[in-house]
């Protein structure tokens, strides 16, 4: 056991004798690590960490590319505070304050169901007085 320490223990600490009635007790400390030799456990336990599933065939991706990969959402559900909702559409139309369509104009006849003039053919029916 002797000899194995002095083999791969630290080299004795280098200490300055000092000068006259001077006594010291501490030296300065060296890097330990390089001295330590690893455990036969510890070794076999990163062989088998480094080895782990070594040669094995990996799992196919069965979700593929272009593939929605990000966290599961509730589709069409918006919850402020538990999810980011999307703003709030940039142009908002009122269908009520728009004017009545002109009788006979292509907005009219879109509303009653017939294409508009020039489409069907035939000549665009007279106002409606």
């Amino acid at each position: 056991m002797a000899a194995a320490g002095s083999a791969y223990g630290p080299p004795p600490p280098v200490v300055d004798p000092g000068s006259g009635d001077e006594i010291v007790v501490c030296a300065k400390e060296q890097e330990q690590s390089q001295f330590r030799i690893r455990s036969d456990k510890q070794a076999e336990s990163d062989y088998a960490r480094e080895t782990m599933y070594a040669g094995d065939p990996q799992a196919p991706d069965v979700a593929g590319p272009g593939i929605f990969r990000g966290p599961a959402t509730i589709g069409g559900m918006c919850i402020p505070g538990l999810q980011k909702c999307p703003r709030p559409p940039a142009i908002e139309v009122d269908f009520a304050d728009l004017p009545e369509a002109p009788p006979g104009s292509d907005a009219d006849r879109i509303a009653r169901g017939l294409p508009p003039v020039g489409n069907d053919g035939a000549a665009a029916p007279p106002p409606e007085s």
